[in-house]
């Protein structure tokens, strides 16, 4: 199951209001199990999952999920009469149009990404794709449709002025993804043993958006401070291409590689284990302008302080010195700066943690959840005006 869909609807609910999340996979599951499982959440009232085993038709390995979708929405009409609709899938945007002029119906596009073609001062150049690329196809549905949604949920600023600048007129917010609660583990933990514990930590997998080669190099050039670093939620395939980097600096002996985890153990980890958390994100368009980077909010849930590149998404939800440091993006020099910086005193260490835990209640999923209610409250204000 969607880890982002199931932590912030689950958070919805907490706040009394019904909640209907529909997921497809290509396995049929407990979702109450997964639930606890692999999120560590319980079931609370007001809150259901349907899990569609996904279904191959003559028409795509979508279809019978979007006729799903209309059922359960036909179903969910019977019993109220005040309804919003919230997807991040473009694929879904044309199904759904026709219920744009039902006045019992708010519906809300969440984007996570950014399919146009504009881009913005200051931004990394953007990728461009062909004709027949799934961004030029997604960027065509959007355009066709997205304008007849009555709200748009974006993620960082930069992407809500992207799509401003690409003529959406529909009323927008920016809500950057949200931190799980501050478990009882993490304030049992004193400072001074997370501290002395010198472990760096990055949770996630590999990919092209990460700037691998500065990190393993500055990680080389503070052997002096003593601390190790893990690297959590590796797939198979991930592990030679990180390994030949501990193997270049030689950095076996510091160095942990852990497989893909459940979010749930991942935090376990996180709070028990870890001292600093990090994202290291190359200045890339994607990392610039549409990533709202979801381990930050579980590093500030967990009481760590963060370092990261000094990237407009990164620097909406982090303050230099205060949760944490920012860093110059693809520098080795600056990252290891940083690194010494956080380390370099227990007194400022447990400062910055306090910042880390003071982020995580203004991020949390449920400070989240009351501004999308009240956007789309908004939003439907204004729709029956």
């Amino acid at each position: 199951m969607a880890t982002i869909s199931t932590l912030s609807s689950w958070s919805l609910a907490q706040t009394g209001i019904p909640v209907t999340l529909l997921i497809q996979d290509d396995q049929p599951g407990d979702t109450q199990k997964i639930l606890k499982d692999r999120f560590g959440l319980d079931s609370i009232p007001g809150y259901q999952i349907r899990l569609f085993q996904r279904k191959k038709t003559l028409f795509g390995k979508n279809d019978a999920f979007y006729r799903y979708v209309n059922e359960v929405i036909a179903g969910e009409l019977k019993l109220t009469r005040d309804l919003v609709i919230i997807t991040r899938n473009t694929n879904l945007l044309p199904r759904l149009v026709p219920y744009a002029l039902d006045r019992r119906i708010t519906l809300l596009f969440e984007t996570h990404g950014y399919h146009g073609t504009k881009t913005l001062p200051g931004l990394p150049p953007r990728p461009r794709g062909g004709v027949l690329s799934a961004d030029s196809q997604y960027g065509m549905t959007e355009r066709l449709f997205l304008n007849h949604f009555h709200g748009l949920i974006c993620i960082t600023s930069p992407q809500q002025a992207l799509y401003q600048s690409d003529g959406y007129h529909l009323p927008s917010v920016v809500l950057p993804l949200g931190s799980p609660g501050v478990d009882g583990i993490v304030l049992q933990r004193p400072a001074e043993r997370a501290y002395q514990q010198k472990r760096l930590v990055y949770a996630g997998r590999y990919t092209p958006h990460l700037s691998v080669s500065v990190l393993f190099e500055a990680l080389s050039h503070v052997r002096d401070l003593g601390i190790r670093f893990t690297w959590l939620g590796l797939k198979p395939d991930d592990f030679p291409v990180v390994e030949k980097w501990v193997k270049t600096w030689h950095l076996e002996a510091v160095v942990d590689l852990k497989p893909w985890m459940s979010h749930a153990d991942m935090r376990t980890y996180l709070m028990t284990e870890a001292s600093v958390g990090l994202a290291a994100y190359s200045n890339t368009f994607r990392s610039a302008a549409v990533t709202s980077p979801s381990k930050v909010f579980d590093y500030f849930s967990c009481g760590l302080p963060v370092i990261a590149p000094d990237l407009p998404t990164l620097a909406d939800v982090l303050e230099s010195g205060v949760s944490g440091q920012l860093y110059t993006p693809d520098s080795v020099t600056s990252l290891e700066s940083a690194i010494r910086t956080v380390f370099q005193s227990e007194r400022d260490y447990e400062r910055l943690r306090d910042g880390s835990l003071r982020s995580a209640g203004q991020y949390a999923w449920l400070a989240r959840s009351q501004r999308l209610i009240d956007f789309a409250r908004s939003v439907r204000t204004q729709k029956k005006q």
